[in-house]
């Protein structure tokens, strides 16, 4: 491309020959700030859409997740070391995958929330013997308030036996940031639970089913290793 007595001479796109000098500078800058708009647009659209499929607020990012959003995670802490060696299962039909540690004496049951509505959040694992399993918390936002009644944030938890008289032989998560007894206990509604995870073989809206099956389930998982671990996200 040249220039030749005022006139533009050769080929493009915003150069094109009649023009003048500002005139051909000035559709190039259009095009560029088009061009350039549109990709930051792509982009943005692209990593929300990243973001919403990883649990996170489409807007900003932000970790704890679903419709609710804007709710910082909270680090547990080093509590589990991912880094070492695994073995992978499948994930019940999900795609995903449940890991067991090779160490024996110790089993992670990943836990991911896939339903929110106004009045609970379900989540979705699978036993090791590849039956479906299900949680039902309450709705969000995830809550570091003791008595806030609405789920716990995601993250990795501990689980230790828990008995008293109102839930005896149940299962309790530990170190829950800003919460106590967040335990795992029967139930089928969301007027079942303040924060506690209600188990369930089948789910419905606001419902999970066969609760007592799954407590079952996961207390003889429980007693089958050292340290049984279940990590929400």
């Amino acid at each position: 491309t040249g220039f030749t007595g005022g006139m533009v001479t050769g080929t493009g796109n915003s150069l094109i020959q009649g023009q003048n000098i500002g005139k051909a500078l000035s559709n190039g800058l259009n095009s560029g700030l088009w061009g350039g708009a549109i990709g930051g647009l792509t982009s943005g659209i692209t990593g929300g859409i990243r973001a919403a499929r990883n649990g996170n607020n489409f807007w900003s990012g932000n970790g704890a997740g679903g419709k609710y959003g804007n709710v910082p995670q909270v680090d547990v802490g080093d509590l589990i070391n991912m880094s070492g060696n695994t073995e992978l299962s499948p994930y019940c039909g999900y795609g995903l995958c449940s890991s067991e540690l090779v160490e024996p004496d110790r089993f992670i049951l990943n836990v991911e929330r896939f339903v929110e509505t106004e009045n609970s959040t379900i989540s979705r694992f699978c036993f090791p013997d590849c039956t479906d399993g299900y949680f039902l918390e309450p709705n969000g936002p995830s809550s570091i308030i003791e008595g806030s009644n609405l789920r716990i944030m995601s993250g990795a938890y501990e689980v230790v036996p828990y008995s008293s008289a109102n839930y005896p032989n149940v299962l309790q998560l530990v170190d829950v940031p800003g919460r106590t007894k967040i335990l795992t206990h029967i139930g089928n509604f969301p007027i079942d639970t303040k924060g506690c995870l209600l188990p369930g073989l089948s789910y419905s809206t606001d419902f999970v089913g066969k609760s007592r099956d799954a407590l079952e389930k996961l207390l003889n998982l429980h007693s089958s290793k050292t340290r049984f671990i279940i990590n929400i996200y």
